[in-house]
């Protein structure tokens, strides 16, 4: 699972498993301004000795024009 954020930390979209991939648009379909939003992404890999894991960061959306 993961979070979207934009630069103010308001939550923009959450990422599932049916629906992993963040197109540029918030959870209402509305689409985002270029500019820098931040993720953390959380998981647990396989198997019954499986820790969990997280990883955050930024990244920059850029529309083509």
């Amino acid at each position: 699972s993961g979070t979207i954020y934009d630069r103010w930390g308001r939550k923009v979209h959450e990422l599932t498993k049916s629906d992993p991939v963040w197109k540029g648009e918030n959870k209402n379909g509305t689409v985002q301004t270029d500019g820098v939003y931040m993720y953390a992404l959380r998981w647990k890999a396989k198997g019954s000795r499986a820790k969990e894991a997280s990883k955050e960061g930024t990244i920059t959306l850029i529309r083509e024009k």
